[in-house]
């Protein structure tokens, strides 16, 4: 990547970046999703210095990054564009299916919610039916008298 006077290691993010021809954040990036080989001092964080060896990008940019192979290049757009639609079609379906199952589910979430409301509201009147029934003893109905 670099002209014929690359360096044997690159020391900073600014100098991988230029062996690429992209900018610092493509190759942080590409470090953190892709797997681009940087070093660094063991035990320190990820926001220390980092080297790079250019033997070690090429071997890396050549496993990660190949050329498509020849029938990939000749394949036909139609039967692209089939497949494609084929997919989007199986996509929407079950999406549809999923927004069914969703409103069902709602459905019984409410259902439940209305139940436990009701099984609540008797729960508290039992209580205060309770409360009362305690506080109504013989001795308080025979001082009414």
């Amino acid at each position: 990547m670099y002209a014929e006077t690359s360096p044997d290691v690159l020391t900073c993010w600014k100098d991988i970046a230029h062996y690429f021809g992209k900018g610092v954040r493509t190759v942080q990036r590409w470090e953190r999703c892709l797997g681009l080989p940087v070093r660094r001092p063991s035990g320190v964080d990820h926001k220390t210095a980092v080297v790079a060896y250019p033997r070690d990008l090429e071997i890396w940019l050549q496993s990660r990054w190949s050329r498509r192979a020849i029938e990939d290049q000749s394949s036909h757009p139609a039967t692209d564009r089939r497949m494609l639609c084929a997919e989007i079609s199986d996509g929407l379906r079950v999406s549809r299916e999923l927004q069914g199952e969703l409103r069902t589910l709602r459905k019984e979430n409410r259902e439940l919610i209305d139940q436990l409301a009701s099984s609540l509201n008797v729960l508290r009147q039992n209580c205060l039916l309770s409360s009362f029934e305690a506080n109504c003893t013989p001795a308080y109905f025979e001082s009414r008298r």
